[in-house]
């Protein structure tokens, strides 16, 4: 009798003993999935600039953006608040390691949108009547391998996080200097689904 009941304490611990790990995997993998946006360095960079932080506070109700995305949504465009988002943005991008750099380019680079907005805009501001739409885009792709590569911070990758900047500023949110766990879902699925016709994240 008393062998039978330690086989079966024994069968019930090899049954229960898998059934929480997998238990545990799967509550780590949904956390993952409602938090998939964790390891993506678009993510990391929202972090920062709503909450000065690299990684999100729990947001079960509200929670307090940082002093400094408060002062940016009070700030009129202007030399200001293009120093301010320049700042906000060298900083980060020195940070990236390289695999972290690699990342974020083959993000930018799959990104046709903000590639044909980069190639309007290199189109009005460079004057050199030579270069060609094959020569432009040689430039672009040569301006996103060396921030890859080598780690140089370009006006063309610069410009990336200009717009998303942008866009989480035009935002309405329902409680200035607050964010609901709705809106910050909102808005990070929105900026990782890389569809910049969608421009305003609240749609």
């Amino acid at each position: 009798m008393h062998d039978t009941c330690v086989g079966v304490v024994i069968w019930l611990l090899g049954l229960l003993v898998p059934l929480l790990l997998m238990a545990n995997v799967s509550r780590i993998f949904f956390m993952l999935m409602e938090n998939s946006t964790l390891f993506d360095v678009r993510t990391l960079f929202l972090n920062r600039v709503l909450f000065g932080t690299k990684t999100a506070p729990e947001l079960l109700i509200d929670s307090s953006t940082s002093d400094n995305f408060i002062n940016l949504l009070k700030m009129d465009d202007g030399i200001e608040k293009d120093t301010f988002i320049r700042k906000i943005s060298v900083d980060f991008l020195l940070l990236l390691n390289e695999i972290e750099r690699i990342n974020l380019i083959n993000i930018i680079s799959t990104n046709e949108a903000y590639n044909q907005f980069l190639f309007v805009i290199y189109m009005i501001t460079n004057k050199d009547k030579k270069q060609t739409e094959d020569s432009v885009k040689i430039k672009i792709d040569k301006d996103l391998m060396e921030y890859k590569n080598n780690g140089i911070i370009t006006v063309t990758v610069l410009a990336y996080f200009r717009v998303m900047i942008d866009r989480l500023t035009l935002f309405d949110f329902k409680k200035p200097g607050m964010i609901k766990k709705s809106e910050y879902m909102k808005i990070s699925t929105q900026l990782l689904s890389n569809n910049m016709e969608k421009y305003f994240l609240e749609n």
